[in-house]
């Protein structure tokens, strides 16, 4: 029983030494707002702003399975969706993934004829969910929560960022696709 304990209790610090040593690369931070911020400027050549605004109103359907409740302001006269989506987060601990509870966050998407601009911030962990404490923003480098190991609150921030990363590859093929509504 001891050796079998002992042999736990190694691996856990094992992987634990190791998640903390493996950074999760630089999230994007905005210089201006001093935020988490994925934002860009995609060219559409062609694209009306109705028919983006089509797109990604197809997008967000597609993406979250419960459009209307992610989406807090649709205004297609001026070419503006604006939804608050939410992330499920797992961390590993002693050979096993547990949830994590989620990350909460905005995204704005503005379509003008030819282009659009998309922002993604506002990101903040809430424990829902899991036996751990909410961490709040991902900005945070120490969560002040003590159910959180360093290592776990980096896999949060790495996870955040892959489906991050994910979603704008998303966005923009859908965006850069005629909608089935376009034909």
């Amino acid at each position: 029983m001891f050796k079998q304990l002992f042999v736990s209790s190694l691996l856990a610090l094992s992987y634990a030494a190791q998640a903390q040593t493996t950074p999760a690369g630089p999230l994007p931070v905005s210089a201006e707002t001093h935020h988490i911020t994925y934002t860009g400027v995609v060219e559409v050549p062609g694209a009306t702003k109705d028919e983006l605004y089509t797109r990604a109103t197809e997008w967000f359907a597609k993406t979250y399975n419960n459009a209307n409740s992610v989406l807090q302001m649709q205004d297609r006269a001026a070419g503006q969706l604006v939804g608050k989506p939410v992330l499920a987060t797992t961390v590993r601990s002693l050979g096993s993934n547990y949830p994590a509870g989620i990350v909460k966050y905005t995204i704005s998407l503005y379509l003008k004829d030819g282009k659009y601009k998309y922002e993604i911030t506002d990101f903040v962990h809430d424990a829902t969910g899991s036996k751990l404490c909410s961490a709040g923003p991902l900005e945070n480098e120490k969560t002040g929560c003590m159910s959180l190991t360093k290592g776990q609150w980096t896999e949060i921030k790495s996870q955040t960022d892959r489906a991050m990363q994910g979603l704008v590859a998303s966005m923009s093929t859908t965006l850069s696709k005629k909608a089935a509504s376009d034909f």
